[in-house]
């Protein structure tokens, strides 16, 4: 099983993402490593120069070397995280990503956390974390280049976040959309608007 799509260095390889670990292969398909995280990743990489980044179900976050393969770091910030596919992303030294797996489901969903993190990119140290007040699903973290990051609930909502520190500097509840759900996610514009999306009913 895929975790999204591949990640395409400047050298036309591609990293990619599955249940069995992370993997990369040249432009003609050709394996060159394979990197087992520490637990199943669900999460597409993100690639930030040399690095690639990513998080796990386990409740870790890491770091490999996109050249060798070779783990950079690795820390665990939860016990478990969500089994949904997110898009962690980084910007600059900061790497924001959603773990703490939502228990809250009768039915037991297999995905959806309930805190943001923000680390450094280079080292690993955790920088802050931030208690989302609805469920995150498919957590793909925007970043309007303003030293902040915005993100989306499950049934909507947008929040905004330092990038320094974790701290609420806004958020939008949408209206009517308790008890909903979304698989889709927020994009932001060329305008700076940010769009959100739900799936009231």
């Amino acid at each position: 099983m895929v975790a999204s799509g591949p990640v395409i260095d400047t050298e036309k390889n591609l990293h990619l993402m599955t249940v069995q670990g992370l993997w990369k292969f040249s432009s003609s398909g050709e394996v060159l490593w394979h990197y087992e995280p520490p637990g199943r990743s669900d999460n597409q990489p993100f690639l930030l120069g040399d690095t690639l980044l990513g998080s796990s179900t386990s409740g870790h976050a890491f770091a490999v070397d996109r050249r060798s393969g070779e783990e950079i770091w690795s820390k665990r910030v939860a016990e478990r995280a969500g089994g949904d596919t997110a898009h962690p992303a980084a910007l600059d030294n900061f790497f924001v990503f959603a773990s703490s797996k939502w228990e809250g489901s009768k039915e037991a969903l297999p995905g959806g956390n309930t805190k943001i993190f923000g680390m450094a990119a280079a080292t690993g140290e955790q920088l802050w974390e931030y208690n989302s007040d609805f469920v995150v699903w498919n957590l793909t973290p925007l970043f309007p280049e303003d030293d902040t990051v915005v993100y989306m609930s499950g049934e909507g909502h947008v929040f905004r976040l330092g990038l320094q520190n974790g701290t609420l500097i806004w958020k939008t509840v949408i209206a009517n959309m308790s008890g909903t759900f979304s698989d889709g996610g927020a994009v932001l514009g060329p305008n700076k608007i940010i769009y959100t999306c739900s799936n009231p009913g």
